[in-house]
């Protein structure tokens, strides 16, 4: 897609004089109306764009932090664009900016011009988690009778994202917190133990101890997931 574009650009470098004289009242507009991130650092935003001054469609570019992520083209004088599920390469926690960029595009007899000086964009900052990422896999139980349903049983954890190595830790109802053991990079088994109600919670920190908390995962007691 990238190389297809470079060339067209490169043809409408050397159109002529017309074409340009087309651009000159060829006008964009774009907006950003939603952006979110889930914590893995995967973008769903969406919007409109509008093309005017005699233009026929107009491509539609979205960068982030000044790379070309992906670019289409639309037909019209208007309408409404969205990526879902983009998820960026090399794209580390922290501040990052979507750029959504409209480029209007006019005909001169059979061919087609894209005005490159006569773009309009938006930026819209968005922030990608450092905390790491954990999740409650499984957990094996031994529970009694209805007289006493007590249940002890091992549950298994992992974490990712953030920074090596990872400080497990284990609660019940999201309290009474233990330092369990294992690899620094997990996974971690632990045994616990509850009663019907009741949540086995889990959560790391990273660098050693020394970094980011993780959100808590639970699982319910006597529950297999």
């Amino acid at each position: 897609m990238k190389l297809g574009i470079w060339i067209f650009f490169g043809f409408v470098a050397a159109a002529p004089v017309l074409a340009q004289d087309l651009c000159s009242t060829a006008s964009a507009s774009v907006e950003i109306a939603d952006l979110t991130v889930s914590e893995d650092g995967t973008i769903d935003a969406k919007g409109t764009w509008a093309a005017g001054g005699g233009a026929v469609g107009a491509l539609v570019e979205y960068r982030i932090d000044s790379d070309r992520m992906q670019s289409e083209f639309r037909m019209g004088a208007s309408g409404s664009w969205d990526i879902a599920r983009m998820q960026p390469n090399d794209v580390t926690c922290g501040r990052h900016t979507l750029v959504v960029g409209v480029f209007p595009s006019v005909k001169d007899g059979a061919r087609q011009h894209i005005c490159l000086k006569n773009h309009a964009s938006k930026p819209s900052v968005f922030n990608v988690s450092c905390a790491p990422l954990v999740e409650m896999q499984d957990c094996q139980w031994e529970c009694g009778g209805d007289e006493s349903p007590h249940c002890t049983g091992v549950c298994t954890a992992t974490a990712s994202r953030g920074r090596l190595g990872y400080m497990p830790f284990w609660g019940v109802n999201g309290e009474d917190w233990q330092q369990g053991e294992g690899p620094s990079e997990g996974p971690w088994s632990h045994p616990v133990a509850c009663d019907p109600g009741q949540r086995i919670s889990f959560k790391v920190r990273d660098r050693n101890g020394r970094g980011y908390w993780s959100e808590v995962d639970e699982i319910g007691c006597g529950v297999t997931e």
